[in-house]
C-alpha cells in the first residue's frame, strides 16, 4: 500500500514539473518573439548591390556603353525590410530609364550622363515604399552611344525534324515572318547576312504542324534589336508511297558519221510521291535523258542518265541503271 501511495506521490510531482517548465518554455518563446519583433521594427542601415538594365533608349540611337553595369545602394530600413534584402540569393536588376537624358554629339557618335541622385524617385518603388535611399555609388553614370541603323535579313530555321514512318514534308517549311529588320550600329549590320533561330526539335510528325520559333540575336560587338522575337514555321505533312515508273531515254549525241545506240534504251525511277498526288503520277510527266558531246573519244563505256523533266510533286530516289553502256556504229 506503501509502495503505491509513493509512486502516485511522484507521478504527481513529475507532472507539475512537466507543467512548469511548458509554461516556462513557453514564457520563453514568447519573450523572444517580442523581441525580435521589437528588434524588427526598428530602423536599420545596410548596402544593397543591384545589376543595372538600362531601358527607353532614345529612338535612332544605340547604347553602346554604360561606365558601369551595377550600382550600390546605401539604405535605411526597417529590420524586415533588411532581412528580406539579405535573404535574397539573387537582387532583381534595377530599371534605369534614359529616355530623357541629355546628348552631346560626338566626332563617333554622343555622349550622355544621369547623376545617381536624380534616379531616386524611380528606384524607391523598385525596392520598397518603406525604405529610405541614402546614397547611389556610382554618383554619376556616363554613357556612350551611336546613331541606330536598320537592315532588312532573312531568318534561317534551325528546327530538326524527324517523321513518323511514310510521312514526310509535303511542301517546303514555310516561316512567317521569313525576313526581319535588324537595327543596330551600321559596322555591325555589315556583318549580318541572316539571323537563325533558336535550335529545336520536333519528332514523329505525322500531320500538319506549327511550330513557334524563337530568333536568336546575332552576335555582334554592340547590341542589336530585331522587329520580330520569334517565327512560325508551318509544317505540312502528308503520307508517302513508293512507285517504280519505266521511262525511255533519250539520246543527245552528235557524232559525225556515226549512230550511237545505247543499252538499255529505258530506266527504272523510283519515286516518292504523297498519297494525295499518286493519281497524278504518270510516266509520260517524266524525261530521261544522256548526253555524249566530247565523251565518246575519251575511253568512256558508259552514259550517266539525267532525269531533265519530273512533276514537282514527286522525289526521285533512283535510277536504275545510272549509266548506260552505248556503241558507236560507223555509217
Amino acid at each position: 500500500m506503501e509502495k503505491v501511495t509513493d509512486n502516485l506521490a511522484r507521478q504527481k510531482r513529475a507532472s507539475k514539473i512537466r507543467g512548469q517548465f511548458i509554461t516556462f518554455f513557453f514564457f520563453l518563446v514568447f519573450s523572444a518573439a517580442t523581441w525580435t519583433v521589437i528588434k524588427l521594427s526598428n530602423q536599420y542601415g545596410t548596402t544593397v548591390s543591384y545589376e543595372v538594365q538600362y531601358i527607353n533608349q532614345q529612338p535612332g540611337r544605340v547604347l553602346t556603353r554604360a561606365s558601369s553595369t551595377t550600382v550600390t545602394i546605401g539604405l535605411e530600413a526597417s529590420g524586415f525590410d533588411v532581412v528580406r534584402f539579405r535573404l535574397r540569393n539573387e537582387q532583381p536588376p534595377l530599371r534605369i530609364d534614359l529616355s530623357a537624358m541629355t546628348l552631346q554629339a560626338t566626332d563617333d557618335g554622343f555622349t550622355g550622363k544621369i547623376i545617381s541622385s536624380s534616379l531616386v524617385r524611380s528606384i524607391i518603388p523598385q525596392l520598397s515604399q518603406r525604405v529610405n535611399v541614402l546614397y547611389i555609388h556610382p554618383d554619376t553614370l556616363f554613357f556612350n552611344l551611336k546613331t541606330e541603323y536598320k537592315k532588312l535579313v532573312p531568318v534561317q530555321p534551325d528546327l530538326k525534324i524527324t517523321f513518323r514512318p511514310q510521312y514526310g514534308l509535303y511542301q517546303p517549311l514555310q516561316l512567317k515572318p521569313d525576313s526581319v529588320w535588324v537595327y543596330g550600329v551600321r559596322t555591325d549590320l555589315e556583318t549580318i547576312e541572316w539571323v537563325k533561330t533558336v535550335p529545336a526539335n520536333v519528332s514523329d510528325l505525322y500531320r500538319d504542324q506549327q511550330v513557334v520559333l524563337p530568333i536568336a540575336l546575332p552576335k555582334v560587338a554592340n547590341p542589336v534589336r530585331l522587329s520580330a522575337g520569334a517565327c512560325e514555321a508551318t509544317l505540312r505533312i502528308e503520307k508517302f508511297t513508293e512507285e517504280i515508273l519505266e521511262v525511255p531515254v533519250h539520246l543527245q549525241c552528235s557524232e559525225p558519221g556515226y549512230s550511237i545506240r545505247i543499252f538499255p534504251e529505258k530506266v527504272k525511277l523510283t519515286c516518292l510521291v504523297a498519297l494525295i498526288d499518286y493519281k497524278r503520277l504518270d510516266a509520260s510527266g517524266f524525261e530521261a535523258t544522256v548526253r555524249c558531246e566530247g565523251r565518246l573519244d575519251q575511253g568512256s563505256t558508259r552514259l550517266k542518265v539525267n532525269v531533265t523533266q519530273f512533276p514537282d510533286f514527286v522525289q526521285i530516289t533512283r535510277i536504275e541503271p545510272e549509266r548506260l553502256e552505248f556503241i558507236k556504229v560507223r555509217n
